[in-house]
């Protein structure tokens, strides 16, 4: 018998109360947490960048953003965020199949697989999201939802999310390895090199602040829809 036949005849077999009120509440707590960290070290950029002038030689390359690489060791924060928003999906996942436990494209093993998969990551999970979010958002009746779901529109907010998500990623990886591999650079192009990379680098973590801020609302308002709650239909479209 497959996991959707299972889910099919026994639609509470392996699925949770719901997604816990506590779970949801540490993840937006680590991630608004998250979104200081990246706003602070965004500020310490736009100062590194303005520090270049016509004067500035690769000598003082070393020494122009010592406030960002401060920061940096607060960034430490980003995997308690992923190993928990990793769980979340998976327990978002589990309680959705309370109110659709029927045959679905994404399955719990997406749920998780997606995120350790490479460039899938960009994909998979907000696809996987959006499942979810579109069962959860759509009317409970009896604690489930009918075939109605399927005409919920995607979140906005998610596909928002994973854009800025993308960017931040994209920019922020390439101006990292420019800044780190600077040693690389023919030296009379490496001051407008590195600079240019700070620019890119503040770009992207104010960006990454604006996705912090998203994920944060995404999860606040999918959360409390898939908690114990959900099991007894007390929630209905619009609310």
């Amino acid at each position: 018998m497959t996991d959707s036949e299972d889910e099919a005849t026994n639609p509470g077999a392996g699925v949770d109360s719901g997604v816990s009120r506590h779970l949801t509440l540490w993840l937006q707590g680590l991630l608004a947490a998250y979104l200081v960290v990246i706003a602070a070290k965004a500020i310490t950029l736009v100062i590194a960048y303005a520090r270049f002038d016509s004067g500035t030689t690769v000598d003082d390359l070393g020494s122009i953003a010592p406030e960002a690489l401060a920061v940096e060791y607060f960034e430490v924060l980003y995997l308690p965020i992923y190993v928990l928003l990793i769980v979340w999906t998976f327990s978002a996942h589990r309680a959705s199949r309370t109110l659709w436990p029927y045959d679905r494209r994404w399955s719990a093993r997406w749920a998780v697989g997606g995120w350790f998969i490479p460039l899938a990551w960009f994909v998979i999970p907000p696809k996987v999201l959006s499942e979810i979010h579109r069962i959860a958002m759509a009317e409970h009746r009896d604690g489930r939802v009918n075939s109605s779901w399927t005409e919920v529109p995607t979140s906005r907010i998610l596909v928002t999310w994973w854009l800025a998500f993308a960017y931040a990623t994209v920019a922020g990886g390439i101006s990292r390895s420019v800044i780190e591999g600077e040693g690389v650079i023919p030296r009379g192009n490496r001051v407008a090199t590195v600079q240019t990379a700070y620019a890119w680098s503040a770009s992207a973590n104010f960006v990454q602040i604006a996705t912090a801020a998203l994920a944060i609302v995404f999860v606040r308002q999918v959360g409390p829809r898939l908690q114990s709650d959900v099991r007894l239909g007390r929630f209905s479209q619009g609310r």
